[in-house]
């Protein structure tokens, strides 16, 4: 089906007013991502922009990330970091903490660009410093 041009001419003049962003793929494509999950025995997954959830299998992860921000060089999400609880006499277990995560060093990971460290805050203002891993082969 073809639009008349004076339609096209007032869809183009909606999308320009109305702050909706389009990227090109290029621009899509040079977004960084995250290495979603990876231990040590078997090495990492994939890395994907705006993650839902990521985890290193071993002492943490993070859930329900919902990305407010991201940029070439840095990426900021809220979600819960699930850490282990360190108790002797007890169980293993974990805590659940809903945190705001700061993603930036982005290197390159397999071809792809890929945020190497974030950074997870409480609402008491308490941080976490996660160091992704940079040379495991996929």
């Amino acid at each position: 089906m073809k639009f008349p041009r004076i339609a096209q001419v007032a869809l183009a003049a909606v999308i320009a007013t109305s702050g909706v962003a389009v990227a090109s793929p290029a621009e899509a494509a040079s977004k960084p991502g995250v290495m979603v999950s990876w231990n040590l025995s078997s090495g990492a997954g994939p890395v994907k922009v705006k993650p839902k959830t990521i985890s290193s299998w071993e002492t943490w992860s993070l859930t329900s990330l919902r990305w407010t921000r991201l940029t070439r060089t840095t990426g900021k999400a809220k979600g819960v970091l699930h850490k282990p609880v360190q108790c002797s006499s007890c169980e293993p277990s974990f805590s659940a903490t809903r945190v705001t995560v700061t993603f930036s060093k982005v290197k390159k990971q397999g071809g792809k660009l890929a945020f190497t460290k974030l950074v997870a805050r409480d609402s008491r203002g308490r941080t976490t410093t996660f160091h992704l891993p940079r040379d495991l082969k996929y």
